[in-house]
């Protein structure tokens, strides 16, 4: 039944998992819902595939970028780096940093993010 109308195993997996986790946590609040995948399991597995394409990629889309993007909340008054490995049209967190203070984040005020992120 389902089978013929989807071209993708993974898509009904991921039905699957989203099902099994409305059903258990009794909602359908996407904060709720992020806090009960398996999200540990799934990142590894994400990032095994997105690193082992990386090695030979074939087309654009598959070419590895990181990405350094900042934001500032509550005004000026917080910035927040974020830093990401970007893939195709996704973008997968690996680090981010709340710079207490105003106005632009120098480099060396990252390092630990940097360092962390290196190693």
């Amino acid at each position: 039944m389902l089978g013929a109308q989807v071209s993708n195993i993974k898509q009904v997996i991921n039905l699957a998992w989203l099902v099994a986790v409305i059903i258990e946590s009794r909602s359908i609040a996407l904060s709720q819902l992020a806090n009960r995948l398996p999200s540990e399991t799934e990142c590894q597995v994400v990032l095994r595939q997105v690193l082992s394409a990386a090695g030979r990629p074939t087309t654009p889309q598959q070419r590895l970028s990181v990405i350094v993007d900042g934001t500032m909340v509550f005004g000026d008054r917080l910035p927040i780096v974020r830093l990401s490995l970007a893939h195709g049209q996704r973008a997968i967190p690996l680090a981010w940093a709340v710079v207490p203070g105003t106005g632009l984040v120098r480099v060396e005020r990252l390092r630990a993010m940097w360092v962390q992120v290196a190693e």
